[in-house]
């Protein structure tokens, strides 16, 4: 089954909050240069500024449909983090590592200036619009950057081994029959669904026993309950195909999936039950029921 969002959606906020995870000043007299540090911190608006920076990330919070039910437990759990922790001086060991005394002043000494103190109450909302901006650019160019990744790959796996390319078709049928057997379990029950993985056939798999499935109609089944990407192609670009027997899942043949090999040809016919040379690059490979009908192995 898929991660749930709403853990996935949490990565951010560990990011927002790193900074902030510096050791504190040791006790005893302050140097001129924590003064002046602490001088700024102040001037700034100390804990507001941090709490402002939390208050812009809140939109990523809203536009997720997993995340948004929780805005007010997100609100809470960072007003009690900035409550309970020394974040004065967390902060002041950030600004002395990144500052040196004669710049923290020259700092301070501007933000005491009209156009500073207007730079400090305006930033909030600047901060949050750009926040905005950002998810809107994001959005907005999606799609370009799937097609960027798409090609991506297909350039990279065109320069692979035919080694290369077999694992990973080993791995795509491993995965996305995993997904096939996991829904199977949702619709029979494991004691039933099991009956298929336990039983390994040693009689030939006969296509004709499997209702072929399209890889559109599979998608909407697996993804994204038990898969987050369906295949389409192998590792030399061919179509997979799928079959699953969707109006009977208590049949004794329910699913499979097989890949052409590095020929793109299916072989006709029934599938004996075995391996074959791992350098034989043109055979199928097929999987069925929760088990490999045919797969590369080395003979021992």
């Amino acid at each position: 089954m898929r991660k749930p969002a709403f853990l996935a959606g949490l990565g951010w906020i560990a990011v927002l909050f790193l900074p902030l995870a510096l050791p504190a000043q040791q006790a005893g007299k302050p140097s001129s240069h924590e003064q002046a540090a602490r001088e700024m911190y102040r001037l700034i608006g100390g804990e507001k500024t941090a709490e402002a920076g939390a208050e812009a990330m809140m939109v990523v919070i809203r536009d997720n449909p997993d995340l948004a039910p929780y805005e007010d437990v997100f609100r809470t759990w960072y007003r009690k983090i900035f409550a309970a922790g020394d974040l004065e001086s967390e902060m002041v060991a950030l600004y002395m590592n990144a500052f040196s005394e004669k710049e923290i002043r020259e700092l301070s000494a501007f933000y005491r200036t009209p156009v500073g103190q207007k730079a400090l109450a305006v930033m909030p909302e600047l901060m949050k619009q750009a926040a905005d901006l950002g998810l809107r650019r994001v959005k907005e160019h999606a799609l370009e950057l799937e097609d960027m990744i798409a090609q991506a790959k297909r350039e990279r796996e065109g320069s692979a081994s035919p080694g290369t390319r077999q694992k990973r078709t080993i791995s795509d049928i491993r995965n996305t029959g995993t997904a096939m057997f996991s829904w199977l379990t949702d619709q029979v029950g494991a004691a039933a669904a099991g009956q298929s993985q336990t039983e390994k056939k040693t009689p030939p798999v006969d296509l004709e026993n499997y209702p072929p499935i399209s890889h559109e109609e599979l998608e909407k089944i697996l993804v994204p309950d038990y898969l987050q990407e369906l295949p389409k192609t192998d590792g030399w670009g061919h179509p997979y195909e799928y079959y699953l027997n969707v109006k009977d899942p208590m049949a004794q043949q329910v699913m499979m999936i097989r890949s052409p090999g590095k020929d793109g040809k299916f072989s006709d016919g029934p599938y004996s039950v075995g391996a074959f040379e791992p350098a034989d690059f043109d055979e199928d490979i097929v999987w069925a029921d929760g088990f490999f009908v045919r797969w590369p192995q080395a003979t021992k």
